[in-house]
């Protein structure tokens, strides 16, 4: 089959230049699903329009779509059609040619042919018959947000899905609008997330703010796309009944939203006793004894001294005082009733990587072994943590 072309209707073809071509494959690559007839192949899509050339990749959440207009500098010549192909055959390919242009062509809907100067290269394609550009659907919500912005609300919430929280992909991503900000939280067993942005130049009115569920996968797909995408400054964005869209005249991804409830989570004002430090200092302290305990650490907190150590049932035992009058990098300040307290101190490391290493944190108690808060300074970022409690 792969042989015999020469009997071959040509159904579609592309000339194109192969950096351009292949950073488009890296993008779809990153969320393209296995395909339904071969379950270890992810499938990406190629096809054209009127107007444009369109890639795009799906999953079981999520739909991209990167648009390419026909008069691109990176398009040299093409027709109309569509093909469906591996995407990890096709970037192995496309990464063997040293030359700056190749041909992709279609025969028959059956074999992609991958031509240059020098050399030819066959694979099969796949049937599809569901190719199809993404329509924005009747929108409910819409505003404008910068993709540092975004990327900011993702990571500094999902980042709690870790193996090392035993969290699976189920995990939902709840978002909401008031006023001129978009708030995004994600709670799990042992712990919440929460992350507010201020919109430039929107106010949400008090009848037409939003309240939407996304699971955690779908969301981190944005992450995927996104991420050290420079050319990605602002998005649109969408919201319908049943989808979210994130979109730019060059780009639409589009997430399904939840069938599951919205989680409207509410955090406590009144606390016993609060605890200013700097958050690389509080980082130097728990790093060194967490590797020792197995993640484990006590921590006693007073007007004057912070005490932290492991286990002193563990194999390994240690200890670390910080004072109130140490120097500026290490100083701290404590208000309220003396706090003891146990925790995942990689929970807490973790949490921490979402504020700057210089900036202060502040940190919430409430009573011997509660559920502790840390924020920024900026009350912009949120992170509850529950304590580790021996049964």
């Amino acid at each position: 089959m792969l042989n015999d072309l020469n009997t071959k209707n040509n159904n579609f073809f592309l000339k194109i230049k192969k950096d351009f071509f292949l950073r488009k494959l890296i993008h779809l690559s990153k969320i393209a699903a296995p395909n339904k007839i071969n379950n270890k192949l992810s499938f990406i899509n190629i096809f054209s329009d009127e107007d444009d050339i369109i890639f795009s990749a799906t999953n079981e959440t999520t739909e991209i779509n990167i648009i390419v207009k026909k008069n691109n500098d990176n398009i040299l010549d093409f027709s109309n059609g569509a093909v469906s192909i591996s995407c990890k055959e096709l970037i192995e390919v496309i990464n063997t040619i040293p030359n700056e242009v190749i041909t992709i062509s279609v025969f028959d809907n059956v074999v992609l042919e991958i031509t240059e100067k020098t050399s030819t290269y066959r694979l099969n394609i796949s049937e599809n018959n569901n190719i199809q550009k993404i329509t924005l659907e009747k929108e409910d919500f819409s505003f404008k947000i910068k993709t540092t912005q975004l990327i900011n609300l993702i990571s500094q919430t999902t980042y709690i899905n870790t193996i090392k929280d035993n969290i699976s992909n189920s995990l939902l991503v709840n978002i909401e609008s008031s006023e001129n900000n978009i708030i995004a939280s994600v709670i799990s067993k042992y712990r919440m997330a929460k992350k507010q942005i201020k919109l430039d130049n929107y106010n949400f009115q008090d009848n037409k703010n939003f309240k939407i569920a996304i699971s955690i996968k779908a969301i981190n797909d944005i992450l995927k796309i996104l991420d050290n995408n420079k050319e990605i400054i602002n998005l649109n964005v969408s919201i319908s009944n049943k989808k979210i869209f994130f979109y730019t005249k060059d780009i639409i991804i589009s997430l399904t939203l939840s069938n599951s409830n919205f989680s409207d989570i509410k955090l406590k004002n009144d606390y016993s006793s609060t605890l200013t430090i700097k958050n690389q200092s509080l980082s130097e302290e728990i790093k060194g004894l967490c590797i020792m305990s197995n993640r484990k650490v006590k921590m006693e907190v007073t007007k004057d001294i912070i005490t932290f150590s492991t286990d002193t049932d563990s194999e390994y035992f240690g200890k670390r005082i910080l004072e109130s009058n140490s120097n500026d990098s290490k100083k701290f300040i404590f208000n309220g009733d003396k706090v003891e307290i146990e925790f995942d101190g990689f929970f807490v490391l973790e949490t921490l990587k979402n504020f700057k290493t210089d900036e202060n944190v502040n940190i919430f108690f409430n009573g011997y072994n509660k559920p502790f808060l840390i924020k920024n300074l900026d009350n912009d970022s949120f992170h509850l943590i529950a304590p580790i409690i021996a049964v």
